[in-house]
């Protein structure tokens, strides 16, 4: 358990109250200086963090169990530094709380701190490429063209990813970045994917780590690719909206299938989700669906074919369920995604950035119910819900006044389990309070998960906001694409 302390009394030396402070302080810094390489802390940073955790009366054991690393992160990293002492320390206790009010929060927090990438696999024998085929066999043979499959620069074959650690705006580039790498690299046999979970805890920024553990945020996967590439020039974008125009639509439909034989597959950026899409039973998709939006994701494309004379395009997805879909140029079209191929060669993944030692990256099974998405907010970004009731009892027993000041340092209490059980009874007539700030009023619908009552909190974006989790591993997560 970790625990606050009183604010020293006033009476006696100076020294006296000097001296286990300076000893506190050589804790929290030989901490944090043994996880500065995997971390990726500065001397600066560590100061800086190790004098506002004990600012906030935070105390560190010499020895840490796993809530005292999670906790030894979250201030390393700097999250949550620019908020109030008291609101800081309230929100940090709700994320380790040992119950589901924020356990989805608390698992990205664990993967990236204690667990890392998992590869054990939750697939089967056969791969997700051979269970598609069963379902459409006219990818197979000579009558399609599959990346992977068919591009003999591609010597790793099949790259197989469920996403856990991050959103699919990371993951799609990710599998590009492996594929590339792959036709281009100078290594030979199997393609090491980048480990997201290792970038995700070095390379983002206090408030980015902030967005993805407490908010399950998106992002541009065009920006991000840009950001993980050896060499992020000679990236060529097409709108799949000009693959319909009635004029050029043909011809660069042609262009696109040549680049994806000579460039390799391409990313699936800003695609728009429906209702439709997310039904794991279809794996086909053609003309336009005018079921409602739900969210944007990222995929890659990664193969051709013709039937009938009308071209069909294979995208590659990361729920598990759904690993691979046919989609035709108007389907693409109207789910307003665009296309990035990249054209400069790919030598290898930037030396900085750590690999994923396995083909089959982050197949851990977190949740083997199946989902259902539903319309509206999730319990976690409700006022007065649990959570909100959590929050409100600890910003109460730390003595914070409406506008968040202190009116005094207090005693961290070393149950909030138990004081904040009674007070959340009844939750749907407890008072809204103050200071939530996770749900974006702005947005206009959300898509989460029924799950044994466990509550998902929303994706902020721009456009919409979408959640619905796999049902048998990893994530179905919305897309704010930039542009």
């Amino acid at each position: 358990m970790l625990h606050g302390h009183k604010r020293p009394a006033t009476h006696g030396s100076g020294g006296a109250k000097k001296r286990p402070a300076e000893a506190q302080l050589a804790v929290v810094k030989k901490h944090m200086q043994e996880k500065a390489e995997k971390w990726n802390l500065s001397k600066e940073a560590i100061e800086a963090a190790a004098q506002l955790m004990l600012s906030d009366g935070q105390s560190l054991p010499t020895e840490l169990d796993e809530r005292g690393i999670m906790l030894l992160f979250l201030y390393a990293k700097g999250i949550l530094k620019q908020k109030a002492s008291a609101v800081r320390r309230a929100e940090f206790a709700a994320l380790l709380l040992p119950d589901d009010i924020y356990e989805e929060s608390k698992q990205r927090l664990r993967r990236l701190v204690l667990e890392g990438e998992s590869s054990q696999s939750v697939l089967d024998n056969s791969n997700s490429f051979t269970r598609f085929l069963d379902l459409l066999p006219s990818w197979q043979g000579n009558s399609s063209y599959v990346a992977f499959r068919d591009d003999g620069r591609i010597r790793c074959g099949l790259l197989e990813r469920v996403q856990l650690s991050g959103l699919c705006y990371m993951h799609a580039p990710v599998v590009l970045q492996a594929y590339l790498v792959a036709m281009h690299g100078t290594q030979t046999g199997t393609s090491k994917m980048l480990d997201l979970a290792d970038y995700i805890r070095k390379y983002r920024t206090a408030q980015e780590l902030e967005d993805h553990i407490f908010r399950d945020e998106g992002g541009s996967s065009r920006v991000f690719l840009a950001q993980i590439l050896a060499n992020a020039s000679g990236l060529e974008e097409f709108a799949c909206t000009s693959m319909v125009n009635k004029k050029v639509g043909q011809a660069n439909i042609d262009v696109i299938i040549s680049n994806l034989k000579e460039f390799g597959p391409a990313l699936v950026s800003g695609f728009m989700v429906t209702e439709n899409f997310l039904d794991a039973k279809i794996h086909q998709h053609l003309g336009q669906d005018n079921s409602k939006e739900v969210g944007l994701h990222a995929m890659v494309l990664v193969g051709h074919r013709t039937e009938s004379g009308q071209d069909r395009f294979l995208l590659q997805n990361w729920w598990s369920d759904k690993s691979f879909i046919e989609v035709d140029p108007e389907y693409l079209a109207g789910q307003e995604a665009s296309l990035v191929f990249v054209q400069s060669d790919q030598l290898d993944i930037p030396v900085q950035f750590s690999r994923s030692p396995e083909e089959t990256s982050e197949q851990t099974c977190i949740d083997q119910d199946d989902t259902v998405a539903m319309q509206g907010l999730t319990v976690e970004a409700q006022p007065g819900t649990l959570r909100a009731c959590v929050k409100q009892r600890l910003l109460a027993e730390l003595a914070v006044d409406v506008n968040g000041a202190e009116s005094e340092v207090p005693v961290w209490p070393s149950c909030f389990v138990v004081f904040c059980a009674p007070a959340c009874a009844n939750i749907e007539t407890l008072p809204t309070g103050g200071g939530e700030h996770n749900h974006d009023p702005t947005t206009t619908t959300t898509t989460t998960t029924r799950r044994r009552a466990q509550p998902r909190r929303p994706d902020d974006d721009a456009r919409v906001t979408s959640q619905a989790q796999v049902g048998d591993a990893g994530g179905r997560v919305a897309e704010h694409d930039d542009g």
